[in-house]
């Protein structure tokens, strides 16, 4: 690999649109969460989820470090992304040891996604190479938060369903289901997306709950209460699904924020938090609706996809109008180029 490496460098292959895409949105989601866990470091006092957070910002400094050495190999601008300047490590205790830890546990899994995904799209050799270590730096930390919240008895499992004794095949087109027929029960693979969408949104409700309490902009304080609504309603809605078919509903992180009031993060990172929430849900919707079967759940992700796009566009708004969104690399523009 490192003669591969070297190779590169020699005759300066030029970095693809995807791969810059893909560091330039690598240092920024690792400079967000360096700050997240510089801070939870400082306030966590399980010695256990401890060692899971030291893991999970050791890994997300290195990331840093390497991003940031390609980019000058490259000459390429690196992002100012955030910094000291964007937490307070000596703010009062904002979420639980168990929020902390259920944080990483989610936050790790998307990274095996994303890391997955930028490695299969890059060809140049160094980048295969650093999105390869990366997804395994990701699958490490996910597996140490996983038994460490199973050690616990914090571990929420997906619900179970009977194993049917023999193989059936799908008779008549009832099983796509329709807005006014009688639906079968949810399948499978309907309920692991189901599952997993309640605990991204539980995710973001608690962090949406906690920004609210903290923001030092009343217009900030108010959208993160809306968008703590926006979540609490999409909860509802997967849990009243499951309820239907009798499967139990994840339990939700509400109890894991403090009535804390002084902002350990900046304004400007709690939004840059958010779109990225925003993102990666629309994303996992994307993916839920690909494999659903039942027309009235397609509606139901069009829908709520839909409510979380406006949301997104406004978090983007509020940053154009601060100031705080960073630009990322683009095309150029040809039409500009050529006027005199």
């Amino acid at each position: 690999m490192e003669k591969h490496n070297e190779a590169s460098k020699k005759h300066k292959i030029r970095l693809t649109s995807v791969e810059l895409s893909s560091l330039w949105n690598t240092y920024m989601s690792d400079s967000v969460t360096t700050c997240f866990l510089s801070y939870f470091l400082e306030k966590v006092e399980e010695t256990e989820i401890k060692q899971v957070i030291k893991l999970a910002l050791n890994q997300a400094q290195k990331q840093i470090e390497r991003v940031t050495q390609i980019f000058k190999e490259d000459k390429i601008p690196i992002p100012h992304g955030f910094g000291k300047d964007d937490v307070n490590t000596n703010a009062p205790r904002l979420y639980s040891d168990t929020f902390f830890l259920n944080y990483i546990h989610q936050m790790s899994r998307i990274g095996v996604l994303l890391h997955g995904n930028y490695l299969t799209l890059s060809a140049r050799s160094d980048i295969r190479s650093l999105y390869n270590d990366l997804l395994n730096f990701s699958r490490e930390t996910h597996n140490k938060a996983t038994e460490v919240l199973l050690a616990k008895g914090l571990y929420i499992r997906p619900p179970y369903i009977d194993v049917p004794d023999e193989i059936h095949y799908v008779r008549d087109q009832s099983y796509l289901g329709g807005i006014f027929r009688v639906a079968r029960p949810l399948n499978a693979t309907e309920i692991t997306h189901y599952y997993l969408n309640i605990q991204s949104n539980n995710l973001a409700k608690a962090l949406l709950m906690g920004f609210s309490q903290v923001a030092k902009s009343e217009e900030l304080r108010e959208f993160f209460i809306r968008g703590r609504d926006l979540c609490k309603k999409q909860i509802q809605k997967f849990s009243d699904l499951f309820s239907k078919d009798n499967l139990p509903v994840p339990m939700s992180w509400d109890t894991d924020v403090t009535d804390a009031k002084d902002s350990p993060f900046s304004d400007k990172i709690m939004a840059f938090h958010v779109a990225s929430l925003m993102s990666i849900t629309v994303m996992n919707y994307g993916g839920s609706m690909a494999v659903t079967f039942r027309r009235d759940l397609v509606a139901q992700y069009a829908t709520l996809m839909d409510d979380f796009l406006r949301y997104a566009e406004d978090t983007a708004n509020i940053m154009i109008k601060h100031g705080w969104l960073e630009e990322m690399p683009k095309a150029n523009n040809r039409d500009e180029l050529v006027r005199v």
